[in-house]
């Protein structure tokens, strides 16, 4: 197995005032940033003790060994055995990648503290076609507050209804589509929203309401994420 050993250079002068070390805070946020966009549903892992050397085997067989302090984190991606380790190196916040063939990461990795991110989205409108959401009554029948997670066209074709042509295309393979629902009273229209991974298997939906508002609101949005599975609880929360 071939060996790879990782030598940064050192500059000869050494100068406090100018090398900031980067916290583990600073570092949960460049990786947060750098995942940000995945197509892929990825769990993210760090250990929280920063590395003075670390090994590991990369996808093609090499061993890389990190002879410099860094923190280190892994990106488990679902339904796949190619997972990522993300190494920020501790004097300049310098993020390297590493992707693992067949690893599941490190075997003590259930010690390794979960990493709460947001997550992006993309809406998925409807406007500029000639179909419409049908079957409101749906919603209506499972409460004031409804997720609904679309994983297949045929789930999709339950609330779409089309004059003629068809609903744009979504890649079911990598995206979920989601379905929400939610009617509240006596607060503020809705303004923004944030979608977050809080747990393995757990999301939060945040709807932030303008305040200084008295009206009864429906709202029904309708986005595509990462691929995600059915058995995932998406909580929503009214931020006021």
């Amino acid at each position: 197995m071939k060996k790879i050993i990782l030598l940064f250079i050192v500059s000869l002068v050494f100068i406090p005032s100018l090398q900031a070390q980067i916290t583990q805070g600073e570092a949960d946020e460049i990786v947060k940033e750098r995942l940000y966009y995945e197509v892929c549903n990825v769990t993210i892992h760090s250990n929280d003790n920063l590395q003075e050397n670390f090994n590991i085997t990369t996808s093609t067989g090499e061993t890389i060994e990190l002879e410099y302090p860094c923190w280190v984190y892994f990106a488990k991606y679902a339904g796949t055995t190619n997972h990522k380790y993300l190494i920020v190196k501790e004097s300049d916040g310098n993020l390297l990648e590493v992707n693992a063939l067949n690893d599941g990461g490190p075997n003590n990795l259930e010690t390794w503290r979960f990493i709460q991110r947001v997550i992006s989205f993309m809406d998925y409108p409807l406007s500029e076609t000639m179909c419409i959401w049908a079957n409101y009554e749906v919603f209506f029948d499972m409460g004031d507050e409804v997720v609904v997670m679309i994983n297949n066209n045929e789930e999709l074709e339950q609330y779409v209804s089309c004059a003629e042509a068809s609903y744009p295309e979504i890649d079911f393979s990598k995206h979920t589509l989601l379905l929400v629902s939610r009617w509240w009273g006596s607060l503020g229209p809705l303004h923004d929203s944030k979608l977050s991974k809080t747990a393995e298997n757990q999301y939060n939906l945040d709807l932030f309401l303008l305040s200084g508002y008295t009206v009864n609101t429906y709202i029904f949005m309708h986005f595509q994420i990462a691929k995600i599975p059915p058995d995932v609880v998406i909580n929503l929360n009214l931020i006021h």
